[in-house]
């Protein structure tokens, strides 16, 4: 699980819509490593604080080639003023909390940010899981999500699609921040790694499709467009990888303190 430059890119358009004003706390359901660049890093910190820094002082700052690479995650989260990092995990000796997520959780307290960041298609017990970030979430926090959506296959147990984040805010009331689709997502992050210079403004080179408020339509075609078109340079060149996979991109603010509703598809949509 790791924080990659597309990311990177996304918190800072969460950022720009003031998405965590007035926020500290934040929780990963799993510990993130940063694998992102200099560059990168070093943009975001300009375009969240005003700090400009060289890239070696993006280095530092970020404690970059460390190889405890949360140290990285805990400074990024906090250039946007989540400053009070804790995480859970089982199997990761970093995490605050170890606990199985497949099972009922309380850790005594609510965060302003609860994230899952390719976490959930990894535990078979999506139900439990998506309580307990509910559970651990303040009214006016949120709930941030990474998950593959098309492609990825057995990478984890489930795909997730855009219906099930528009039937849980809706059964649920939440407010919907921000939801994009990423396409090639992994080929994106290596692209951004590569071009992008310290120093450069907006808009960024990611391509983060808003699906807000309607779906993208074109998604299924693009993807095997580009999934052909791997595959037919990979008659030339071995070594291109034709592996491809679109993620999405979900951001919601928890409205009400209510206990935890599942979702059924399109039946809570349509009570609206």
């Amino acid at each position: 699980m790791g924080i990659s430059s597309v990311m990177v890119h996304w918190f800072e358009r969460l950022n720009q819509k003031s998405a965590f004003a007035g926020m500290h706390s934040i929780l990963d359901l799993g510990p993130q490593d940063m694998v992102s660049t200099a560059a990168v890093l070093g943009n975001f910190l300009a375009s969240t604080t005003g700090t400009t820094l060289s890239e070696a002082q993006v280095a530092a700052e970020f404690k970059l080639g460390d190889s405890n690479t949360l140290l990285a995650t805990k400074r990024f989260y906090s250039a946007v003023g989540l400053d009070e990092y804790q995480s859970v995990d089982l199997g990761d000796q970093r995490a605050d909390f170890k606990w199985n997520l497949n099972e009922p959780m309380n850790l005594g307290r609510q965060f302003d940010v609860v994230t899952n960041f390719g976490t959930l298609e990894h535990i078979f017990n999506v139900g439990n899981f998506l309580t307990s970030m509910h559970d651990h979430v303040r009214v006016g926090g949120l709930f941030l999500h990474v998950l593959p959506t098309r492609g990825d296959y057995n990478h984890g147990f489930y795909n997730i699609h855009s219906v099930l984040y528009r039937d849980l805010a809706a059964a649920n009331g939440y407010e919907m921040v921000d939801m994009v689709c990423v396409p090639d997502f992994g080929g994106q992050h290596g692209a951004v790694n590569k071009i992008e210079r310290l120093g450069d403004r907006p808009p960024r080179t990611s391509l983060l499709v808003d699906i807000a408020a309607s779906e993208d339509e074109a998604g299924d075609e693009r993807f095997a467009r580009t999934a052909a078109w791997r595959l037919f340079k990979r008659r030339f060149n071995p070594k291109i990888d034709p592996r491809i996979y679109d993620y999405i991109f979900a951001a919601f603010r928890k409205v009400a303190d209510k206990p935890f509703v599942y979702p059924q598809q399109g039946y809570y949509a349509l009570k609206e």
